[in-house]
Parts: C-alpha cells; sequence; structure tokens
C-alpha cells in the first residue's frame, strides 16, 4: 500500500496529474500523465496514442506509441486518424495488451 501511495504522490506533485480510466483498457492523460513511466506500468499501460507535433517517444522500449501528427485544434482535420486510431486500439485489445 505505501508503494502505490508514493507511486500516486510522486505523480501528482512532479506531474500535476494522472490518467483517468475510459474502460477496462484505455485510460485518458496529458502531456504530463504520459510522461510518468513508473505510474503507467503500475496500471498496467503498454501503449499510448499520442497527438501533437514533434513528439518523443519518453519509453520506447516500455510502451508501443501510435502517434497522430496533428496540432489537435479545430482547424486540423482528424477524421483520417480515425480507422487507423480504431485499429490500434483494436488489435491492442485483442493482445490483451
Amino acid at each position: 500500500m505505501d508503494d502505490q501511495l508514493s507511486i500516486m504522490d510522486e505523480s501528482y506533485y512532479l506531474y500535476g496529474n494522472l490518467p483517468s480510466k475510459f474502460n477496462n483498457f484505455i485510460y485518458i492523460g496529458n502531456a504530463s500523465s504520459s510522461c510518468n513511466k513508473v505510474y503507467m506500468k503500475s496500471i498496467g499501460i503498454t501503449h499510448v496514442i499520442r497527438i501533437g507535433i514533434n513528439l518523443i517517444d519518453h519509453y520506447p522500449e516500455e510502451f508501443l506509441y501510435f502517434t497522430i501528427s496533428e496540432n489537435d485544434t479545430i482547424e486540423d482535420n482528424l477524421y483520417p486518424y480515425f480507422i487507423p486510431t480504431y485499429d490500434f486500439i483494436e488489435n491492442v485489445n485483442k493482445i490483451d495488451g
């Protein structure tokens, strides 16, 4: 219990927030939460979907990244990424990632 608490305390103070659970295998977070390897590993995250320009894979040896190279603004058309993103999520679901 103390280890879990210290992981959560460290995450909160170092990165500002934690990813939120969306369903049994999807969490939603921001750039800060995606930099917290200890917490991500502790909750079983294995794959990361990101939207942004010039993003760095912080832990390529630990997580598989799928990157959408757009700014995620109202001007950006994210529609072309829907099917590839869906396919990525489905593949993760099939392997219990």
